[in-house]
This record gives structure tokens, C-alpha cells and sequence, in this order.
């Protein structure tokens, strides 16, 4: 096994936070993306998942801590031929996220463009 330095241990550390954190915020944006999926479902739109910018950009944060977790491996291993392995994984997982960041930006235009009815309040109906 290699001899860490205590730089390297706190970036792989660092790494390994930063992670987890990714993998929680893309989780909770999922989540809540299959809420606000099923509220327009309930609202009669035909709404689906792929179109959904918080699923996207839940899928994004989880393909990106995959990306960290992938750079931190990348950082340990000494092997040539995994190393080569972990390459070609990143450059994969690097043009998925960019297929979704695209997606996502798309879906937000998509979005943006259609009209949206006003919300009517409750103290406007009592007047």
C-alpha cells in the first residue's frame, strides 16, 4: 500500500465529503421532482420524467459524486490498467452529465416558454 501524505489524505477526505453531499442534494432533488411529478399528474398535465428539471438535475448531482468517487479512485490506485479503466469511466461519465446538463437547460427553456395560470388565493374568493 502507498504512503499517503497528510495533504493527500485530506483531499481524499475533502473528496469523499463533497461525495456524499452530492449523492444527498441529487436524492433530495429526486424526490422532490417525483412530488411536483405527481402533482401535475393529479392537475391533469401530461407531465413525465424526463422533462422533470428537478430529476434531472437530482440524476446530474448523483452521475457527478460518481465522477468525484471515480477521481478520488483514480488518486489511490496504482495499477496501470485500472487506472485506464477509471479514465475511460470518467470520460463516460463526463458526457453524461453534459447529455443532462443539456437536457436539463432544455427542459428549463421548455418551461420558461409555456404560460402559467395565475394561482388564485383563497382571500380572493371571500371578497
Amino acid at each position: 500500500m502507498a504512503v499517503l501524505s497528510v495533504a493527500s489524505l485530506a483531499g481524499i477526505i475533502f473528496l469523499g465529503i463533497c461525495a456524499v453531499v452530492l449523492g444527498a442534494f441529487g436524492i433530495r432533488s429526486i424526490r422532490s421532482g417525483r412530488k411536483a411529478l405527481a402533482r401535475a399528474r393529479i392537475v391533469g398535465s401530461g407531465a413525465v420524467w424526463h422533462k422533470q428539471i428537478s430529476i434531472l438535475f437530482g440524476l446530474n448531482n448523483l452521475v457527478f459524486a460518481g465522477l468525484v468517487i471515480l477521481v478520488m479512485l483514480l488518486m489511490l490506485l496504482t495499477v496501470h490498467i485500472i487506472k485506464m479503466v477509471l479514465i475511460a469511466l470518467i470520460i463516460l461519465l463526463l458526457v453524461v452529465s453534459v447529455v443532462l446538463v443539456v437536457r436539463c437547460l432544455m427542459s428549463a427553456l421548455q418551461a420558461s416558454q409555456q404560460p402559467v395560470a395565475p394561482r388564485r388565493d383563497h382571500k380572493e374568493e371571500d371578497v
